[in-house]
């Protein structure tokens, strides 16, 4: 059950003003169940019911000055190579000029910091903070601490989203995306998936 309310709004935003709505809520668990569920169940065995495990807040842009959480990471800035940088060309073919622009100024404006995820707020997931995942996965199943991470979606007037994913299953083991999805009538859909690397 989710129990946030619903807002989507184009309006410049402070850092303390971003919150995790409804439809933030409906963002990241279409994208988890389009992207991350599949890449559990092929590199785990594991069936798509599973649960995924995710930190208890979204990843944020990083701080100039460093001060981000270690443990929990940080989307770089550098102008040339980041995943920041990368936003401005994703899904050229998808994304006319307006909503590209609106979605990169969003996606800016609502990950410069971490916003909390509730335990509630997205069904079939397991939060847990950065420094308790492992005992976390092993309670739930046993075995090691595969997680993902999600940031707050970038949203478009024309009812698109981008949000970073990045998948951990391993010491060497691991994905990033960026996702687009598109509202539709019975919910958001996972339009199209850019790979950003792989470990």
């Amino acid at each position: 059950m989710i129990v946030l309310a619903a807002t989507l709004s184009l309006t410049p935003v402070s850092a303390q003003d971003v919150r995790l709505t409804a439809d933030d809520a409906a963002i990241m668990r279409a994208a988890i169940d389009g992207v991350i569920r599949p890449e559990v169940a092929r590199l785990e065995r594991r069936e798509a019911s599973t649960p995924v495990l995710i930190f208890d807040r979204t990843i944020s842009i990083c701080p100039d000055d460093k001060s981000h959480p270690r443990d929990l990471g940080c989307l770089g800035q550098d102008a040339r190579f980041s995943d920041i940088a990368k936003l401005s060309t994703v899904f050229m073919n998808d994304l006319g000029e307006p909503a590209r622009v609106e979605i990169r100024t969003s996606f800016l404006a609502r990950n410069k910091s971490n916003v909390m995820i509730r335990p509630e707020a997205v069904a079939g997931i397991i939060v847990s903070a950065p420094a308790d995942i492992g005992a976390k996965y092993n309670d739930q199943t046993g075995r090691g601490a595969p997680h993902a991470t999600v940031s707050m979606p970038g949203l478009s007037s024309d009812g698109r989203a981008i949000l970073y994913l990045s998948y951990w299953c391993g010491n060497v083991c691991g994905y990033g995306w960026f996702v687009l999805l598109k509202k539709a009538p019975d919910g958001w859909q996972v339009v199209a998936k850019q790979r950003l690397w792989i470990s």
